[in-house]
């Protein structure tokens, strides 16, 4: 018989007390959050945790934003989520025991144990300049999320892969440089791209009073990579090449200064959250070739008036156009089939919706919350009978 996990989490951290706590031996995993904090639960008072020995699973974020400044990670632990240290900003130290298998700390940093993979940098905290050492190929999401004094990164040529979020809080980033001995990546005026110069993979985040208002992305990139604008607050307006053909997931996340975003003809996938919480994005064009959007697209777009969607779109992702509070009105293309969960959850100022009689499959929370909704629809269609069985105005057409 396989032997059950037993997960710590939320409830049983909010059990300990002192300054150096002990997780207690018997838990396998560490829960995600399982220290999330909020105005009523915190956990200022630790200082250090210790695991024991059972523990194989630590979850993305599981101590993120705690004030600890140590960690020992014991000999069990073989896999660490991302974002698991995020924003602990008291962190000094990182102690992985001797006989982990997976992991290693050098000179502070926490590393895989062959010193390929680099998932936590301690040593940059306080440091203007940075540049990863020779073993690394790959660098983790989050990696750098404590180094907030980092100006200049520099690449190693060894490393071939950077996942989206790896500067996550860096906000004073200004310039990342690579290696002329990279085969992968190379930097052109603090920005990396792939090689080949068809893919742009991360746009510095510049201190806000430093940014652009503008920026056009070369005509050689047809992918614009995971994150690569994320957390670019300054950037107004973004010119997009007529080669582009990909947007991937949360490329724009909380690029809070844009304002329209007009897509090139041939552009074929737009990622997950590639535009959540852009707060003043008002206006959207996507042509014609696009056949889903993606979950949590436009997710919290407060200012969202206007958006354009072709008839190549099937399917509107979970959460879509949750919490879009400034649309109005949106005529929805023949040939849409599915909308899904909270596609357009807390849209309460959303007055109207054009439903064609495509569609086949509407989940029972896609318009909850939509106060002022009226459906218009054909009588007998799909869109009139889930109206009537969810008890939405509807006006036929």
């Amino acid at each position: 018989m396989a032997e059950l996990k037993k997960v710590f989490s939320l409830t049983d951290a909010m059990a300990l007390k002192g300054e150096n706590v002990e997780i207690p031996f018997g838990f396998t995993e560490i829960a995600y959050a399982a220290f999330e904090t909020d105005e009523y639960i915190k956990f200022d008072h630790i200082k250090s945790i210790a695991l024991p020995d059972s523990v194989e699973i630590i979850q993305k974020q599981a101590f993120s934003g705690m004030r600890i400044e140590s960690i020992t990670i014991s000999k069990s632990v073989r896999e660490i989520g991302i974002a698991a240290f995020h924003s602990c900003e008291r962190l000094k130290e990182i102690i992985v025991d001797k006989d982990n298998e997976y992991y290693t700390v050098v000179n502070g940093d926490l590393y895989s144990k062959d010193g390929t993979v680099l998932h936590t940098c301690l040593s940059g905290k306080g440091k203007s300049v940075f540049t990863t050492p020779d073993s690394v190929k790959e660098i983790k999401d989050n990696a750098f999320s404590n180094c907030k004094s980092l100006k200049v990164f520099t690449i190693s040529g060894s490393v071939t892969a950077i996942t989206a979020d790896a500067f996550m809080g860096c906000w004073n980033l200004k310039n990342i440089l690579v290696d002329e001995n990279n085969r992968d990546f190379i930097s052109v005026d603090g920005i990396i791209f792939s090689k080949g110069m068809d893919v742009l993979v991360k746009y510095p985040n510049l201190p806000h009073e430093e940014q652009p208002a503008r920026y056009a992305v070369p005509e050689s990139v047809s992918i614009i990579g995971d994150g690569a604008f994320s957390y670019i607050k300054g950037l107004t307006r973004i010119r997009f090449p007529e080669k582009l053909r990909e947007i991937g997931n949360g490329a724009f996340t909380y690029c809070q200064g844009l304002t329209s975003v007009s897509l090139p003809t041939g552009i074929m996938k737009i990622g997950a959250g590639a535009f959540y919480s852009c707060d003043n994005l008002s206006k959207v064009y996507i042509p014609i070739g696009i056949e889903k959007l993606e979950q949590t697209l436009f997710y919290r777009c407060n200012k969202l008036e206007s958006i354009t969607i072709p008839p190549s779109v099937t399917e509107i992702g979970d959460g879509v156009f949750g919490y879009c509070k400034a649309l109005r009105n949106i005529e929805l293309p023949e040939g849409l089939t599915k909308i899904e969960y909270y596609a357009f959850g807390n849209c309460n100022n959303l007055q109207a919706v054009r439903i064609p009689d495509s569609v086949e499959e509407i989940d029972s929370q896609a318009f909850v919350f939509c106060t002022a909704l009226t459906v218009h629809c054909s009588k007998k269609s799909y869109a009139h009978e889930y109206c009537m069985k969810n008890k939405i105005r509807v006006r036929i057409i």
